[in-house]
């Protein structure tokens, strides 16, 4: 996805299953690691890894709010 400064993004849940991570939880230590590092690097983690909520449908069409990641390119 591209934002509205013309960056391109991909969401860290689409993207751990890629990675062949099948576990939020555990792919969520990677990405606490990798803001860890980016930091380190003299790079501010909020502009790579820009956490949001979006909702997902669950059973009997309720929806659920989940949190996610927009991940950049150096993330």
């Amino acid at each position: 996805m591209i934002n509205k400064r013309g960056r391109e993004y991909w969401s860290a849940r689409e993207l751990m299953f890629t990675l062949e991570y099948s576990d939020w939880e555990n792919f969520l230590k990677v990405i606490t690691e990798a803001k860890k590092s980016s930091k380190m690097a003299a790079n501010n983690p909020n502009d790579h890894f820009l956490e949001i909520e979006k909702m997902v449908k669950i059973g009997f069409g309720a929806n659920r709010k989940i949190s996610d990641f927009l991940l950049s390119k150096y993330a």
